[in-house]
């Protein structure tokens, strides 16, 4: 069985750093998405940082609840599985405060101009502030390498993010068709590795992550804990059966 302590430690350190990544990753996104006639690189970034925001976002809001939170602590896997997350949510979110203060200074208050691109800078909650992206700007031409390096290690970080974030899904998946399917309710260590019993998971041996995810159409791993959750509180059979297995 899972330490109690270290199970709650895991899902209130995912949480913090959910919270954080959204924080870095909305902030991007707000000032990207708000240049006209940006430069390709920017459109890039803002739409990286928004397919973050809207990952994690998912996955803060099912870790802040207490139906959610208490069935991790009672299964090893999904603790183990959110455990694999904690390293690349921080790398993105280290990636998108990167970039966003190599961003920062190039636009600029300033005369109105033909070949400049307007910013509307509201994140104070005052009035819109207008801002200019000289595309002149000599800075940016030496800058813009480096933007572009800061954004393929977001987009990298992201495609880890993802495939950890996957194998998650594919976890909580087995567990919930088990549930819908058998009544049989599966916590502990069950290696999704191996050739599952179909009478524990129901699911096929030769069923694939991707069938077994699609069956569920989870896009995120917040609305597959939320309805993991639900169904491990109250169960939609009468009668059904709990296993726990030791790591």
């Amino acid at each position: 069985m899972a330490d109690p302590g270290s199970v709650i430690g895991t899902v209130a350190a995912v949480l913090q750093l959910a919270q954080t990544a959204c924080k870095a990753a909305l902030e991007l996104y707000n000032f990207c998405s708000v240049v006209r006639n940006a430069p390709q690189e920017i459109i890039t970034i803002s739409r990286d940082a928004h397919a973050f925001y809207m990952t994690i976002s998912n996955l803060e809001n099912s870790l802040r609840s207490d139906t959610v939170a208490t069935v991790v602590s009672r299964d090893t896997e999904i603790m183990t599985s959110l455990e694999t997350l904690k390293i690349p949510i921080e790398n993105c979110s280290l990636a998108c405060e990167a970039i966003l203060e190599k961003l920062q200074p190039h636009p600029r208050v300033d005369g109105s101009s033909s070949q400049d691109a307007t910013i509307t800078d509201t994140t104070d909650g005052t009035l819109p502030i207008q801002r200019r992206f000289s595309r002149g700007n000599v800075m940016w031409y030496f800058k813009r390498k480096e933007i572009l390096a800061l954004g393929a290690d977001l987009e990298r970080s992201k495609a880890t993010l993802g495939s950890a974030m996957g194998n998650a899904i594919f976890l909580v998946a087995l567990k919930i068709r088990a549930v819908v399917d058998t009544g049989i309710i599966v916590q502990g260590s069950l290696d999704t590795n191996d050739d599952l019993d179909p009478s524990l998971t129901g699911r096929p041996a030769s069923q694939s992550i991707g069938e077994t995810q699609g069956h569920y159409r989870f896009k995120d791993l917040g609305s597959a804990l939320t309805k993991y959750a639900a169904l491990v509180l109250d169960p939609p059979i009468d009668h059904f059966r709990l296993y726990e297995l030791e790591a």
